[in-house]
């Protein structure tokens, strides 16, 4: 082995020690973005060995809130520039949400190219917590272990998923949706103005009725909405306040239909407010006229 061979490997061995001793999360990629290296702490915090990290694509370990369209190290290979300490989160092995803060550079050969490039990721969980605490505030994903309530929901959301997918339906969610659901697609403004027409549904989770009924009536077809709940007060300001031509209560919204109504045969529905509003029949395609009949009678003019 010649001398600079021997200084080269030393370097790597320095470099490698380096790296497993520090508590931030390292791993680099090659042009094809397949994981070439993966340190100590990056087993930790994402709770995915080495061995199954390495050869795999950063997305499909990491499975990253920028992951899908936004990805530091993507961009950094793209214009050059490193960027340090942006807000992120992580989905690790066991389903749990990390926060985390990213830092990229571009990795180059002895010639200068670009042959890959660098991440470290620093678990932020604790400084999270903290920052909570002293606001004293919680977002929805933090009620899970809080409310008895939401936790319940939580629960649910999965198996709604599961029965959908069995049904071939494709899911789409918010950020706080995906939280629970980590494998659906996200959902952009386009998808809550979207009607499918197809095996596709959007969720959005919210924090408050307020928080439904301002998603409902600004995305909504203002068609037919139904809240499921036992708290009939809540299911009474939802009626009142959400600007449907059908709202319903623990009830499906298929029956928003002009037989159900009793209308007879459904000729079509109105969204509109005049004249016909919801399930249309044939009485609601009329309009009306009216017709006097006399014997001269006249109309006298009220006294000066």
């Amino acid at each position: 082995m010649t001398q600079r061979a021997e200084k080269e490997k030393a370097l790597r061995s320095g470099a490698e020690s380096i790296l497993e001793s520090i508590s931030d999360g390292v791993f680099t990629v090659d042009a094809a973005w397949r994981i070439t290296s993966f340190n100590r702490a990056a087993e930790t915090i994402t709770g995915i060995r080495r061995r199954d990290a390495i050869g795999t694509t950063c997305s499909d370990v990491f499975r990253a809130s920028m992951c899908e369209a936004d990805c530091a190290l993507r961009d950094t290979v793209k214009t050059g520039k490193p960027i340090v300490n942006k807000s992120a989160f992580i989905v690790n092995a066991v389903g749990r949400r990390i926060p985390i803060s990213v830092s990229t550079a571009i990795l180059r050969d002895e010639r200068g190219r670009i042959v890959g490039g660098a991440e470290t990721f620093r678990d932020l969980s604790l400084v999270e917590e903290l920052r909570k605490e002293l606001e004293g505030r919680f977002q929805i994903g933090d009620l899970v272990s809080r409310s008895d309530t939401m936790r319940r929901m939580f629960d649910f959301l999965p198996q709604v998923a599961a029965a959908l997918r069995s049904k071939h339906v494709e899911l789409r969610g918010c950020a706080e949706t995906r939280a629970v659901l980590t494998d659906v697609l996200p959902a952009t403004e386009e998808d809550w103005h979207t009607e499918y027409l197809d095996l596709i549904l959007s969720i959005k989770t919210v924090g408050s009725l307020d928080e439904a009924v301002a998603h409902i009536n600004t995305y909504g077809s203002h068609h037919t909405d139904t809240i499921v709940t036992a708290d009939v007060p809540t299911a009474e300001r939802f009626l009142r306040e959400v600007d449907s031509a059908c709202v319903f209560h623990n009830v499906s919204n298929r029956f928003a239909d002009g037989g159900e109504f009793g209308f007879g045969a459904e000729i079509g529905i109105s969204t509109d407010k005049l004249h016909a509003r919801g399930p249309m029949g044939l009485r609601e395609l009329t309009s009306y006229q009216y017709r006097v009949r006399g014997n001269g009678q006249t109309k006298g003019c009220p006294p000066l």
